[in-house]
């Protein structure tokens, strides 16, 4: 389903900047849908299936390493001043994030936390962090951020 999506905005791009091709917002979105394309043909010959088999925990995780790749590029171009090109990565990202499951808050973390804590019987949470980092990602894949889970764990917050 995610995979349809964007092939669909990528097309829809492609169209808007066809005919208009001074629109440098329909550019940027045809250029980043190409690159995650890409990505998942990749993925799809290195997993020796078909395109239409890459699951969505596959796209999910491509977007995500680009939206890092992004963000990474972005404290450099910041650094250098470069205002037009902070707008247009700033751009991707919003268009990348668009494809991505409703993240998880930090309450809602600390809730689902404590609950996984009393089911499994955990007494000292750095030796349970890996029990817990398990069960996160087998229950809620892509809906949480790792480092906000880590601080929510190093905290006296569930201790």
């Amino acid at each position: 389903m995610l995979l349809k999506n964007i092939k669909k905005d990528y097309m829809q791009y492609r169209k808007n900047y066809k005919h208009n091709w001074n629109n440098r917002q329909d550019e940027i979105g045809k250029e980043i849908l190409s690159l995650i394309l890409s990505n998942l043909k990749n993925k799809e010959i290195s997993l020796n299936t078909k395109w239409e088999e890459v699951n969505d925990t596959d796209i999910i995780k491509i977007i995500e390493n680009e939206i890092k790749q992004i963000k990474d590029t972005l404290s450099y171009l910041e650094k250098a001043w470069k205002e037009n090109s902070v707008a247009e990565e700033k751009r991707k990202i919003i268009i990348l994030e668009k494809y991505l499951p409703q993240k998880l808050t930090e309450e809602e973390l600390i809730k689902i936390i404590k609950d996984i804590i009393n089911e499994n019987n955990i007494n000292d949470i750095n030796k349970g962090k890996w029990i817990i980092f398990k069960i996160l990602k087998e229950r809620y894949g892509g809906k949480y951020d790792w480092q906000i889970v880590n601080t929510i764990l190093n905290s006296k917050i569930i201790k």
